[in-house]
């Protein structure tokens, strides 16, 4: 995060920028969420992987296209 970026925020708000590297998680902390949520999971390295329809001001598109592929990929016990 650069300087002026936090500078400009006002205290206790975190501001993300797309290019901005995302802390490595500890191996016990994803063990953890990976048995909560019932599916492996992982943390991203770079929030610009993240789907577009996660960043800001995204397309209803690009959220539409992300809900579609999260329902098409995802075990909801619904047959």
């Amino acid at each position: 995060m650069t300087q002026m970026a936090h500078c400009m925020m006002p205290a206790g708000v975190r501001r993300v920028v797309r290019g901005d590297r995302a802390k490595p998680k500890d191996d016990c902390f994803v063990r953890q969420i990976n048995r909560l949520l019932q599916f492996p999971w992982r943390p991203v390295k770079r929030f610009s992987q993240l789907h577009p329809a996660l960043w800001a001001n995204a397309s209803r598109r690009d959220q539409l296209d992300y809900v579609m592929q999260q329902v098409l990929q995802t075990n909801y016990g619904v047959t």
